[in-house]
């Protein structure tokens, strides 16, 4: 992209890919005033694929910073909109329905760490004979909604102890993978 010093959007798109935010704000303010609403949106896409990041926990802050992008932009993709659903479903007070929504998000079902990079990344955390936490959250069990909440605290406080009881036990074996993985990967390593 021609229209964006290389040095500033490597930036932005290292520090979205940390911190879920845009950085550099002051620039990209500037930015969008020289830049035409294709641009803001080739511009969108880019951080959108290398941002590893759910479009929905930077789109808005995109928007007022490029408001001429608004009505080009490309809808959220489904799995991003799993930040919202989450909560609708246990708002509806329906274990099964949030079972079936886990289903859906196929985060039991996909999601499995390589023993040998899971070491490597919790070696360079300073990690040695365990993993002293998760450097993650697991999406979208794990996700804040625009009040402050997460789903686990979120359904307790609403007296969906069943439905907070699996969510917990969702993440708790995401986690039991990922400190197995480490497990397996400073074995194989020592």
């Amino acid at each position: 992209m021609e229209f964006i010093e290389s040095e500033l959007l490597g930036d932005v798109t290292l520090w979205l890919s940390k911190s879920g935010e845009l950085y550099r704000e002051d620039e990209l303010k500037a930015l969008s005033k020289t830049i035409t609403a294709d641009q803001a949106v080739e511009l969108y896409t880019y951080l959108r694929d290398n941002g590893e990041r759910w479009e929905s926990e930077w789109r808005e802050s995109f928007i007022s910073l490029f408001p001429q992008s608004e009505s080009k932009l490309p809808e959220i993709a489904e799995a991003d909109r799993w930040q919202t659903e989450v909560f609708e479903v246990i708002a509806a007070g329906e274990l099964q329905g949030v079972k079936d929504f886990i289903q859906e998000t196929g985060i039991l079902e996909n999601i499995k760490f390589d023993p040998a990079d899971t070491y490597q990344e919790g070696q360079s955390m300073g990690f040695t004979d365990k993993v002293d936490y998760i450097p993650f959250d697991f999406f979208p069990v794990q996700v804040e909604n625009e009040d402050g909440d997460y789903p686990v605290s979120y359904a307790r406080e609403k007296g969906l102890t069943e439905i907070a009881d699996y969510l917990q036990s969702v993440i708790d074996e995401l986690s039991q993978r990922y400190r197995n993985a480490y497990e397996a990967g400073r074995k194989s390593k020592g």
